[in-house]
């Protein structure tokens, strides 16, 4: 079977579309303020993380999972608020892999620290 360049086009973007509406889903049912949002907003917004996501490297579904919920759970402009994380994700010596296990020790530091617990 051969696959033309166009037809792999489709799918990748079909394949793009679906994870957005799975991750979309996703934060709506488990993420704090994210059900107040409506889907359409909140579709939008996911999409514009994802491509904020690919800008620093972050291209794996797993890898970009963790960068939009980590939006939710440290707050919208986190990758610019906060200069160490922004400082960690334009450096290109950090892997990506690297870069998301960073950035869900923030959240979950930040997570405890809200609840006054010790990570």
């Amino acid at each position: 079977m051969k696959i033309k360049r166009d037809q792999a086009g489709a799918l990748s973007a079909l394949a793009r579309s679906a994870f957005r509406e799975r991750l979309v889903r996703f934060v709506q049912e488990n993420c704090n303020g994210a059900a107040r949002v409506s889907r359409s907003e909140l579709s939008q917004t996911v999409k514009f993380l994802i491509e904020r996501a690919e800008s620093y490297g972050i291209e794996t579904e797993r890898q970009v999972a963790i960068f939009v919920v980590t939006r939710w759970v440290i707050g919208e402009k986190f990758d610019s608020v906060f200069s160490q994380i922004e400082r960690m994700l334009i450096d290109d010596s950090i892997g990506a892999d690297e870069k998301t296990s960073r950035l869900r020790e923030y959240a979950m530091d930040l997570l405890h620290t809200d609840r006054g617990e010790h990570p």
